[in-house]
């Protein structure tokens, strides 16, 4: 059984931590459901450096522990600024992530890699 590799998007990585979000409750119950196929050993969660850099080691540690960090650099935001043209900067950054990975889904809240081809992940409507 092959691990799946999921990469957790800047903006659901923001609606977790921040708890007066619009969208929090949404983020929270998305990432309690990957954890679970996490501690199951089905999915490999990622998210990016920068992403995740606005937080303090304490914050990581404490909630989000169980992300692989994917370390952005120089040749990452070469690659991506090739692409931005299509994208914003930022989900340019995600794709040339996702290649290097091999990653082959993406959590996220918004629309933005809706017409990629990856499975994209997202919260039931009814929450």
């Amino acid at each position: 059984m092959s691990v799946r590799k999921v990469l957790l998007s800047g903006e659901l990585i923001s609606a977790i931590a921040n708890p007066q979000s619009a969208q929090h409750q949404q983020g929270a119950a998305l990432y309690a459901e990957l954890l679970k196929t996490y501690v199951a050993g089905t999915d490999r969660l990622f998210a990016l450096s920068t992403d995740l850099d606005q937080f303090d080691k304490a914050t990581r540690r404490a909630r989000f522990s169980a992300l692989v960090v994917a370390h952005v650099a120089r040749q990452h935001r070469s690659a991506a600024r090739k692409v931005d043209a299509l994208f914003t900067p930022e989900t340019a950054l995600s794709l040339v992530i996702i290649a290097a990975e091999k990653i082959t889904a993406v959590a996220t809240l918004g629309d933005q890699f809706d017409a990629l081809d990856l499975e994209i992940i997202k919260p039931l409507q009814s929450q």
